[in-house]
């Protein structure tokens, strides 16, 4: 009797033993983290489901300004957000992950730094937005940093070298203007001075395009079976999303991770991955993706008239509604573009209308004046907060093609550079 106790006692010993070793082998991801200015609350962390919704995974308090997630991840590696309770605190995205600013797998220890300047406090679309400040020794997370600061080092500055000598080309082209006219008609020699830089410029931009898309291409045909070749396509997620060629050439193992499945989701819906700033944002994009009913308003034009959007639609004819500011490179680098289709199509059933989210009057009727646009202007001077609200808008350029009875049609990447070209030539020379 007692050697049978004595084998239970071992055995039940044994069990213990070999319970806390398998927990020892099931590895965990851990997120600590610090949080300044801001007080000790209830704080999520957020996980990309299959679902309508992003789900809650965990929640935790602050406590004396520290907090500390860990866990095991069923589909690794994943990509997570955090939230607040207090729900006037949103952490910005600014990571070029889709869906949130955490990449990590288990096995991997992230730290994460947020904080609040009583004497600096940003504000967006009513929130404040902490600043966030991410370490990771994750390989894939500094795997794709590094490949992204490739990106920029071989293409984007460049782009934005190209874009300054054009600025610079213009305002010297309006100081010979003033100088010799008053500022009041561009005479021929600043006229080919400016249209030239122009041309250059976009041929410029295009050849940066192509060369950045192949560099991508053959990074993922290189690292089919990685997932910073996933995260690259994700990056190239534009407003109307659309499958990816580049997405077949990945194996399935990466398809079938999580980021996969929440790429397909994003695609199968055609409502784009957003760094939202605030929950609502998503909803209202959404609200105004292609085929919906665009959202009435009425705004100023330089003059102060007002002017609703139902008043400008005839049948036949479209509209394209383009979302821009003057502060915004990207947006005036693409008015060329622009130019070019509006003088081939304006007699022909097509109608530009320019949005400003400047919230400056002086700063939008300059770029108007300096970008010599001849189509009609608009704006409520409130930047992001009047109607870029609306619409859900928190990056541009943002454009929009309607048809006459107010239908989107087309909105985002379709309608930049070449894609403009190819979109409107199909609608109106066809008439």
């Amino acid at each position: 009797m007692k050697s049978m106790k004595i084998k239970s006692t071992l055995l039940f010993l044994l069990l213990i033993l070999n319970a806390t070793w398998a927990r020892t082998q099931v590895k965990e991801f851990v997120i600590e983290g610090t949080v300044k200015g801001i007080h000790d609350q209830k704080i999520f962390l957020i996980g990309n489901s299959n679902d309508e919704d992003n789900e809650i995974l965990q929640s935790t308090n602050i406590l004396n300004g520290k907090f500390e997630f860990r866990g095991h991840l069923e589909n690794p590696p994943a990509i997570l957000d955090i939230r607040f309770e207090d729900k006037k605190y949103w952490l910005m995205n600014n990571t070029g992950l889709p869906g949130g600013f955490i990449l990590t797998d288990n096995g991997e220890k992230i730290k994460i730094e947020i904080s609040v300047d009583p004497n600096n406090i940003i504000n967006r679309d009513g929130y404040i937005v902490p600043e966030v400040k991410v370490t990771s020794d994750y390989p894939v997370y500094l795997e794709f940093q590094k490949i992204k600061g490739e990106i920029y080092d071989k293409y984007g500055k460049y782009d934005d070298k190209g874009f300054n000598k054009l600025m610079a080309t213009i305002k010297d082209s309006l100081k010979l203007d003033i100088k010799k006219q008053n500022g009041e008609e561009l005479n021929e020699e600043a006229k080919v001075k400016l249209q030239k830089a122009r041309e250059d410029y976009m041929q410029v931009r295009n050849k940066i395009s192509e060369e950045r898309n192949l560099f991508v291409k053959n990074y993922i045909e290189n690292n089919p079976n990685s997932i910073v070749s996933l995260l690259l396509i994700c990056e190239m997620i534009g407003p109307a999303p659309s499958k990816s060629p580049f997405y077949d050439k990945l194996t399935q193992e990466v398809k079938n991770s999580s980021i996969g499945v929440y790429y397909i989701k994003i695609v199968e819906k055609g409502a784009p991955y957003i760094p939202i700033i605030s929950p609502s944002k998503k909803m209202m994009a959404e609200e105004v993706s292609v085929g919906k009913s665009i959202k009435d308003f009425t705004l100023q034009d330089p003059n102060g008239n007002r002017l609703n959007i139902n008043s400008l639609f005839k049948e036949g004819e479209y509209i394209l509604l383009d979302f821009w500011a003057s502060w915004c490179a990207p947006c005036r680098a693409e008015i060329p573009n622009v130019l070019q289709v509006y003088n081939e199509y304006n007699n022909k059933g097509l109608k530009i209308v320019s949005i400003s989210l400047d919230d400056k009057k002086e700063s939008w009727l300059k770029a108007i004046k300096d970008e010599r646009m001849p189509w009609l202007q608009l704006s409520d001077l409130q930047g992001f907060d009047g109607v870029a609200k609306i619409y859900g808008i928190i990056s541009i350029p943002m454009p929009f093609l309607l048809d006459w009875r107010g239908m989107i049609i087309a909105k985002g990447q379709e309608l930049r550079g070449e894609n403009l070209h190819k979109v409107i030539k199909g609608l109106l020379d066809k008439k």
